[in-house]
């Protein structure tokens, strides 16, 4: 997919009979990081919208811009390069992310839903330190007829240097019980950050007899979200549910039974709490190692807080 400057267009509001945007939340922003939702209906249905741009900048202009494109049918976000040609492309359900100069969009916190004939698109996005100043927030719809609604403003987003995040690295800091044996237990993860749990995107739980997040019980939390995500035992797709959802998310080494978990925060720390029932084939003794990231990109490192037995079937 090649994006580029071009498809900025026209930037009428004039409805046209087509896709139209119809809703961005919130309408305004002043922080540096935000999670922005946008909807786009279309009178012929979803299947006949071919694609919805999101442009952040201080004018209708794509070049050094936070430019995004989301094709519904390859189910990919793309993100302009800086120069206003050319995009990278990040798949739904991608826990990657994709940036240039302007800013950073999180594939973890970002998905693509459909409710009552409507498009639903959840951005996951932090503008980079310089980015700053009075932006607005632009949407445009077209659809497979070739019908486009042009640009529209629908918000604006305006952040100080002074709001950009603290350079600082969060810490991976304990798990309790540190040790044991069992097919089921809870536990609790603790993650710190000097700029308290506000600053933290997202925390990661590894069980596995090594780091990898590969045929392992690999969790994410995104906090922004609320979402927890069980890495597939690929290691490189996810399913995600709301923490507080009581479903249950399971691969073939454990079950993480988001009924009986939870997230607390206090003044610097953010404590993940998880129930999880690992599965006889995932027998041994494995090590549990915790990650955090903060919406800077640094981040703890994968660290080995704690090791785990797995009874075997006979035992």
């Amino acid at each position: 997919m090649l994006l580029s400057v071009a498809l900025l267009a026209g930037c009428s509001s004039t409805p046209r009979g087509g896709a139209e945007p119809i809703m961005l939340s919130p309408t305004s922003a002043t922080e540096a990081k935000q999670v922005l939702t946008v909807t786009i209906e279309d009178p012929k249905g979803i299947g006949h919208i071919e694609s919805v741009k999101i442009l952040v900048n201080d004018t209708a202009d794509g070049r050094a811009a936070c430019f995004i494109q989301y094709v519904p049918r390859e189910k990919t976000f793309f993100l302009v390069n800086d120069s206003g040609v050319g995009s990278k492309g990040l798949k739904t359900g991608d826990y990657s992310a994709l940036s240039n100069s302007q800013c950073r969009l999180d594939g973890a916190g970002s998905s693509s839903d459909s409710y009552s004939g409507k498009l639903k698109l959840v951005l996951d996005l932090q503008l980079q330190p310089g980015f700053t100043g009075q932006k607005q927030i632009f949407i445009a719809a077209s659809d497979t007829d070739g019908k486009d609604s042009g640009f529209q403003k629908r918000g604006s987003w305006k952040v100080s240097d002074a709001r950009q995040p603290v350079d600082l690295a969060p810490s991976a800091g304990s798990v309790v019980p540190s040790s044991g044996e069992g097919n089921n237990g809870t536990f609790t993860f603790t993650y710190s950050s000097a700029n308290g749990p506000a600053v933290l995107a997202d925390v990661r739980v590894l069980v596995n007899r090594k780091a990898d997040g590969s045929s392992a019980c690999y969790i994410w939390y995104n906090r922004n979200t609320g979402q927890i995500r069980l890495i597939k035992d690929s290691g490189t797709e996810s399913t995600a549910v709301a923490m507080n959802s009581g479903k249950e998310l399971e691969n073939s080494q454990c079950i993480v039974h988001t009924a009986n978990s939870s997230v607390a925060e206090n003044r610097s720390e953010l404590e993940l709490k998880l129930s999880l029932t690992f599965k006889p084939s995932f027998a041994g003794r494995k090590n549990m190692y915790l990650y955090a990231q903060a919406y800077n990109g640094t981040d703890s490192g994968m660290r080995r807080m704690g090791t785990w037995a797995v009874p075997y079937a006979d035992e």
